[in-house]
């Protein structure tokens, strides 16, 4: 890097100064960040690089929201892709004594985490032994209820909602399917086949 701070643009024009040799002005002149307490024309340059620094972190805020909000807000139906991105996944616990099968994907195009539908899963099948979740960064969006048993199960949403609902099965002989949102996390806290937990 270059370190003639006495050149024609660093004297004459602090702010283009700032904005190409910032970082070596700060190793070599740390003074001159600090308000009122450099001499010369180095006390402008901290109020130049404090207002190009506030720009770039207003800038990283705004693409970091936006980035956010485009992973987390869907339409329609949720599909799981084979890779998500940490917030944006939707995720399956189990600390029940028995295996849960989580489902890739939420067929139907209603429905809000916690929904129960005999008819809406799809895709692919992942196997929960007790104690277990489903892989990180991973999207999976349906917990099966599977037929003759009665699940308990937890939901945390991603501003820390939680609740926990029973869905019972016991006599059925077909399961049901409960939808987990993206951002959201379901863990089966509980089963039986003989009564609800």
């Amino acid at each position: 890097m270059e370190s003639n701070w006495e050149a024609p643009d660093c004297f004459h024009n602090r702010e283009s100064c700032a904005f190409r040799h910032g970082l070596t002005l700060f190793w070599q002149h740390p003074m001159a960040f600090l308000p009122g307490s450099a001499p010369g024309w180095f006390s402008g340059i901290g109020p130049v690089i404090k207002k190009w620094t506030s720009r770039l972190a207003a800038g990283a805020s705004v693409a970091l929201v936006a980035t956010t909000l485009t992973n987390t807000l869907t339409t329609g139906a949720a599909y799981a892709g084979p890779n998500c991105s940490g917030s944006a996944c939707s995720e399956v616990g189990n600390v029940s004594n028995d295996g849960v099968t989580a489902v890739h994907n939420w067929t139907c195009d209603s429905g809000t985490t916690g929904t129960a539908n005999t008819g809406c899963a799809g895709g692919d099948l992942y196997y929960l032994s007790p104690g277990a979740h489903t892989p990180a960064n991973q999207d999976w969006d349906v917990v099966r209820v599977d037929a003759g048993w009665c699940y308990k199960i937890k939901f945390i949403k991603w501003w820390g909602k939680v609740w926990t609902v029973t869905y019972n099965r016991i006599g059925l002989s077909s399961p049901t399917y409960v939808k987990v949102e993206d951002a959201s996390y379901a863990e089966v806290q509980a089963q039986s086949a003989s009564s609800c937990p």
